[in-house]
């Protein structure tokens, strides 16, 4: 089975959130970030954005939060051009804001005020919410990421997976349409890891839209129902079902996500592709499809 190529023309639609049509950035005239990148995420979806570090997932993402703006292409977001002058007007901004929420790879980058309730408050506060709404949503909030019993603790005092929360409620607390989560599940422990992809998935039950960068290959078919798979030159390789990811292990080993593992018995050494996953856990995959040759002893 192939996947369906990133290169097929993108049309609009009423339920298309973002629409981005052959766009590139650079960070600078040596180092491309994306290069030309057409693709459509639609209202509802749960989407994977993979790729080796690098290849441009944190930058496609930062685009579609309106923190970068394409330099080449266009980006629509909700049917509107996505440029800085359209953020600059500040009804314009407002409204963005409030139907797209951010939660970056480093919480601590997103953690300043003196305790997690103000935290959590913060976001309400700014979008001029009445202040008795603002406290009903800081309270269902931290029942809903599980903090309520570290709402009078510093942010920096928290544990690396309570941070996470933290930061991801903080976002919640504006009651965004879509959630753009960079690498969400990095560093957490097994359990946590665990916890955090639930809640995840409750969220895209409730109708959140995701859109979700990640290494955790193996949280993928769990989190997502698409894949976007970006490749080492920062193009869009593939766009496929999420619950077909392992169909493609060619794809994959071809992109940098997976890689060939040396394994011995007795005379005989063979190879199988395995990944990185969570705190550099080894998963084992099938066989590709034409694999590396098998070496034999003399």
């Amino acid at each position: 089975m192939k996947p369906q190529q990133a290169s097929s023309p993108v049309s609009s639609s009423l339920d298309n959130l973002f629409v981005l049509k052959q766009v590139s950035y650079r960070y600078n005239p040596e180092t491309p970030a994306l290069s030309n990148i057409s693709v459509e995420l639609r209202a509802g979806e749960s989407v994977a954005l993979l790729g080796a570090n690098g290849c441009g997932k944190s930058t496609l993402l930062k685009l579609l939060g309106g923190l970068l703006f394409a330099q080449e292409g266009e980006v629509l977001a909700f049917g509107e051009p996505l440029t800085e002058a359209f953020l600059n007007v500040e009804r314009n901004a407002h409204r963005f804001r409030r139907r797209v929420g951010f939660v970056f790879q480093n919480a601590d980058a997103q953690l300043f005020s003196a305790t997690v309730r103000e935290e959590l408050a913060f976001g309400p506060l700014h979008l001029g919410l009445p202040y008795e709404e603002v406290l009903q949503r800081v309270h269902d909030v931290a029942r809903l990421v599980q903090v309520e019993m570290l709402l009078e603790r510093p942010p920096f005092l928290l544990s690396h997976g309570e941070k996470r929360r933290v930061a991801l409620g903080c976002v919640l607390a504006t009651n965004p349409d879509v959630l753009l989560l960079d690498e969400p599940t990095t560093g957490l422990d097994p359990r946590s890891q665990v916890q955090f992809s639930e809640l995840l998935q409750a969220l895209h039950r409730a109708g959140k839209t995701l859109i979700i960068s990640t290494h955790d290959l193996h949280l993928v078919p769990e989190l997502a129902q698409r894949a976007l798979i970006m490749a080492e030159d920062h193009t869009l390789a593939a766009d496929i079902p999420a619950a077909q990811l392992f169909d493609h292990l060619d794809l994959l080993y071809r992109v940098n996500l997976i890689h060939e593992h040396m394994h011995r018995h007795g005379s005989i050494v063979h190879s199988h592709p395995h990944y990185h996953s969570g705190e550099h856990a080894h998963s084992h995959l099938p066989p590709l499809e034409t694999p590396p040759q098998t070496q034999e002893e003399n």
